[in-house]
Order: structure tokens, then C-alpha cells, then sequence
């Protein structure tokens, strides 16, 4: 199996090494540069061909908020995590809207750190529990819907699987043990799931399901 590669934008060497210790915990996991500063990384991430990449905000020369929307435009296939120690919902709401996938708390636990990298591969996206449900509404999701979508996007494989035991009743917690994922993986799932097929609520989902042969009722 293909290593995920990952690129870090950290300033502070032993955040950086702490970083580079947790992501060594998931074998599938690949660091391919460390950047210490803005203008590093412009130059570290050229021809890096690298899936993630986890940026703090505060770093010389360039910061993570000049740097974020140049990366965006220039390798858009990179997911972006912030990793930063603000929680400003300002902040936040401006990596958003820049851009970033996920956003990250230095104080995670190396779980969660993991988890996101996965999520934001899987689902598109990765929030950090303290961040507010409310802001993410206002930015995450208008931006969605800002992109230019025809009839609806494409559904991934798993957002088909989500969608068809969505049909079938089970909760997120109940979808997260099928498919040994988390909740929060799930709910990103369900999330994407609305936004994609045009859904307010489960009953859209399962209307879209049935209309669109993704699932049938047993006779």
C-alpha cells in the first residue's frame, strides 16, 4: 500500500519533533519535508507530491494565512490541516475560507492528529471538537456551496456505504462500528452527504437513495 506523504510547517523544533514522533505511530504515514519557516516550505513543497500537509499559522519570514491560499491555488490536491494553538473564531474562520481542510489544537492527542489526516483524505474535511458547530456553518459549509456543483457531485465509494446504512436505519455511532471509523469520521461523511445530494435531513437522503438506484426497499 502507497504511504500517505506529509509535509509539516512548524517553527518550533520540538512541536515539529513531537509532530514527526506521533505521525511515525501510523506506518502508513510518510514525512517527507519539515519547514521552519513560510518561505521554506514554498520552496520544500515543489515537487514534494505530497497528500497532506499540517501548517501552523504562526511561522517568519511567511505565515501559514499568507502562505495557505498560494498553496491552495498552486496544488490544490493538498489537504491543508491548521495546526495552531489559536482557537479565534476569526482565525478559523479565515484558514476556511482560505482554504484549509482541517483545523487543529497543538494540545490534540496523537489520535486525533491521526484520525485527521485520515479524515480529511476520506471525508474531504477535519475539525477539532472545540471548534464551533455554529462557525462551521457559516464557513465550511458556504464554501461548499460557493463551488460550482451541477446536479450533484460525484459520491465516493464510502458515501455510497454511509448513505445505503443511512437507508437502513443505523445511527453514526452504529455506521462508525460497521465500518471501523470514528463518530466524527461518519459525521463528516453524513455532512458531505447533504451538502452533495441538495438533503435537510435523513428522510432527502433516503428519497435521493431510492430516486437514484443507490438503495431499494426489500419486497
Amino acid at each position: 500500500m502507497e504511504k500517505t506523504k506529509i509535509g509539516i510547517a512548524e517553527d518550533h523544533p520540538v512541536t515539529r519533533n513531537g509532530l514527526v514522533q506521533v505521525l511515525e505511530l501510523e506506518t502508513n504515514f510518510s514525512v517527507v519535508f519539515q519547514s521552519a519557516d513560510g518561505n521554506q516550505l514554498m520552496s520544500d513543497i515543489k515537487n514534494s507530491n505530497i497528500d497532506v500537509l499540517l501548517l501552523d499559522i504562526s511561522m517568519p519570514v511567511i505565515s501559514g494565512l499568507e502562505v495557505l491560499p498560494k498553496i491552495t491555488l498552486d496544488y490544490p490536491n493538498i489537504r491543508i490541516i491548521i495546526f495552531s494553538s489559536y482557537l479565534d473564531d476569526s482565525l478559523i474562520k479565515e484558514s476556511i475560507e482560505k482554504g484549509a481542510r482541517g483545523y487543529l489544537s497543538k494540545n490534540s492527542d496523537p489520535d486525533i492528529i491521526i484520525e485527521s489526516i485520515f479524515s480529511v483524505l476520506e471525508t474531504g474535511y477535519y475539525f477539532d471538537e472545540s471548534i464551533s458547530p455554529k462557525l462551521l456553518q457559516s464557513a465550511k459549509y458556504n464554501k461548499l456551496l460557493s463551488e460550482k456543483y451541477n446536479r450533484y457531485d460525484p459520491l465516493t465509494q464510502r458515501e455510497k456505504e454511509v448513505m445505503i446504512l443511512i437507508c437502513e436505519g443505523l445511527t453514526t455511532a452504529q455506521i462508525a462500528k460497521k465500518l471501523f471509523r470514528s463518530d466524527r469520521t461518519i459525521e463528516n461523511h453524513r455532512q458531505n452527504l447533504y451538502m452533495k445530494t441538495n438533503s435537510k435531513n435523513v428522510a432527502d437522503i433516503i428519497k435521493f437513495a431510492l430516486l437514484n438506484g443507490y438503495y431499494r426497499l426489500n419486497s
